[in-house]
């Protein structure tokens, strides 16, 4: 998704409010889309969840917004999605500890609509996201202009072996690259 516009995206906030690619149009984000159906994938999400709550003031500093949105991914595998319990759970269990310098605030936290939420997904780009998703988690970096700047599907390894966890070496890789780019 490197250099496209956002696709038509539509995530529900805590609150129950809308946001769609379009209104991600003018501010910078760090976006993260995860799912939670294998085990795998729940731990990654709260990796890339504990970097962003440790790197929140710098990127908040910097201008720059962070989303944080459980979303089905096409996989084959179905559980149900997050409710608002669920992810606030998600939260609660997953936070970073006092030991690691907790508690923090929580990333803005955001789901896939439910049943009884009728909105209409819109974004700069008329395709639909989920048609771009690969493994989860996904990490988009979105400049002012609702451009992609960066993105990934799943973990990457550190070349240079300094973090050993993969998942954490990528969602670090992708704050810093924004604090320096966007």
């Amino acid at each position: 998704m490197f250099g496209r516009a956002i696709p038509e995206l539509l995530l529900i906030d805590e609150r129950g409010e809308p946001l769609t690619g379009l209104e991600l149009h003018g501010r910078s984000h760090v976006l993260v889309l995860f799912d939670w159906a294998a085990s795998a994938d729940r731990q990654s999400a709260a990796l890339c969840m504990q970097v962003l709550q440790k790197a929140q003031a710098d990127v908040l500093a910097d201008g720059i917004e962070i989303v944080f949105a459980h979303v089905q991914h096409p996989i084959e595998r179905s559980v149900p999605p997050m409710s608002d319990v669920d992810l606030q759970a998600f939260f609660a269990n997953n936070q970073v500890q006092p030991q690691e310098g907790g508690p923090l605030p929580p990333p803005p936290l955001y789901r896939t609509p439910n049943k009884t939420e009728h909105h209409k997904p819109r974004g700069i780009d008329p395709t639909d996201i989920y048609e771009h998703l690969g493994e989860p988690p996904n990490i988009l970096l979105i400049d002012e202009r609702g451009i992609i700047r960066w993105h990934s599907a799943g973990s990457v390894s550190d070349p240079e072996g300094k973090i050993t966890v993969d998942m954490v070496y990528t969602i670090n890789k992708a704050v810093l690259f924004a604090l320096e780019w966007l």
